[in-house]
């Protein structure tokens, strides 16, 4: 550790690079033994995220997003903020969608996060609207990354710069039903309080009620996943505005 701490940060980013250079060569060397590396296969485990859905790609890394994977957050700090201007981090998603906001999310980094949603030093063009907006191909958004992973400060802050918090996946989950199929309980206290006080009562009840494309609501992964207080909560958030969870979904009887 104090040999790491006397080496400047292009030293540290350069043995970033070469770790990355040393994957992709790997990559190709296993594409050509029709092996495929796990870091760029979305079927097995990738030792550099979690597995939500967006798997690390060697081919569209960036300077943050590889600080992120080798836990070097205080690299990826210094270059958001632009201390060392020979590093710049593009604004964006790349061919994915993916931006290295998405890659923290998934990663576990939410302190990372947080700081980046508060500090003043932070360029404005890194949590735009658009930015934390921005789905990857599955319409998978941040929030609802931040939300599978029940980061609640998170989301609180994203909200507070109008991120969407109701926008559904290709799979028909939103934010909402990934807290609640997770059981995230403060998260989906957050998400109901912030959805009541912005739609309209037809569209808070619609949301709640909501189906993804199996036709399942965030109640019935509240009760296949036994989050009984989840249920409670979704029915009185239902009962409110004079809603009834019509339909008793069929996973309710098995309690």
């Amino acid at each position: 550790m104090a040999q790491e701490a006397t080496l400047t940060v292009r030293e540290r980013f350069m043995r970033l690079r070469l770790a990355e250079l040393a994957m992709m060569q790997l990559t190709t060397t296993l594409a050509k033994s029709q092996k495929v590396c796990p870091c760029t296969d979305l079927r097995g485990p990738c030792p550099h995220t979690c597995p939500k859905r967006v798997r690390a790609d060697p081919r569209s890394m960036t300077p943050v997003k590889l600080c992120i994977h080798h836990k070097d957050i205080h690299l990826a700090k210094e270059i958001i903020t632009g201390r060392h201007g020979d590093v710049q981090e593009p604004c964006g998603g790349d061919d994915v969608g993916s931006s290295f906001f998405s890659t923290a999310l998934l990663s576990g980094e939410s302190e990372f996060l947080e700081w980046l949603l508060t500090d003043s030093n932070v360029d404005p063009k890194y949590t735009s609207e658009s930015m934390l907006n921005l789905p990857d191909r599955f319409g998978y958004t941040p929030a609802n990354k931040a939300a599978v992973n029940g980061y609640t400060n998170v989301i609180q802050l994203m909200q507070a710069k109008n991120a969407d918090v109701t926008s559904a996946d290709e799979d028909g989950f939103t934010p909402l039903m990934s807290a609640v199929a997770n059981g995230h309980k403060s998260c989906v206290k957050l998400l109901l309080k912030h959805l009541h006080d912005t739609l309209s009562e037809e569209e808070f009840l619609s949301h709640v009620n909501h189906e993804n494309h199996r036709k399942e609501r965030a109640i019935c992964h509240a009760a296949r996943g036994g989050h009984v207080s989840l249920i409670k909560t979704l029915t009185k958030a239902d009962e409110t505005l004079g809603g009834v969870l019509s339909n008793k979904p069929s996973h309710l009887y098995d309690l």
